[in-house]
């Protein structure tokens, strides 16, 4: 048996994985991703992207994409889409402010959540008046992460795991 500690900023959980060589049994129904569509982590440090995802998995949270090259993510969010996007600010080849603003423009209803180090009211207002619907400082507090991402799911589903309509075209309801 494995025994795996995870002791890094955001997560503080002690993880125990029994490692068998053996395969799932057939009976054992197919494991989903959630949510359908992916989380996408964008972080330029290695650990942070590692802690995060770890954390995400941990609360249920499977359909992840990790990014630690911001070039990268508009690409993919053309290509796949995103449930969310965890977006760090101080990254090299593209600021975060700048792939905030080129997400809302060309993707406005994909929820961003800015994970900073810099823990600055100006820079949080500008992030929020940008679009971001969450600013988080780092290191975050134990749990803050999972409530925020979904929080960002549950505004953009209607309860039963479907997509609303984009922002600015919701149902008529008489």
């Amino acid at each position: 048996m494995a025994r795996f500690l995870l002791l890094h900023g955001a997560v503080n959980t002690y993880t125990e994985t029994k490692v068998t060589g053996t395969q799932p049994q057939e009976d054992t129904p197919p494991r989903t991703a959630y949510p359908p569509c992916p989380i996408l982590i964008v972080d330029d440090e290695a650990e942070v992207l590692f802690a995060f995802a770890t954390e995400l998995r941990l609360a249920g949270l499977t359909n992840l994409r990790t990014f630690d090259d911001p070039r990268d993510v508009v690409p993919a969010l053309g290509r796949h889409g995103a449930a969310v996007v965890l977006l760090d600010l101080a990254m090299p080849h593209l600021r975060g402010e700048a792939l905030l603003a080129r997400i809302v423009a060309e993707h406005p209803d994909v929820p961003v959540i800015v994970i900073s180090a810099a823990d600055d009211a100006r820079t949080a207002a500008a992030c929020m008046k940008g679009g971001a619907c969450d600013y988080l400082c780092k290191p975050l507090e134990h749990g803050r992460l999972v409530r925020s991402v979904e929080q960002a799911l549950a505004r953009r589903t209607d309860g039963h795991g479907h997509d609303r309509l984009p922002i600015g075209e919701e149902e008529y309801h008489a």
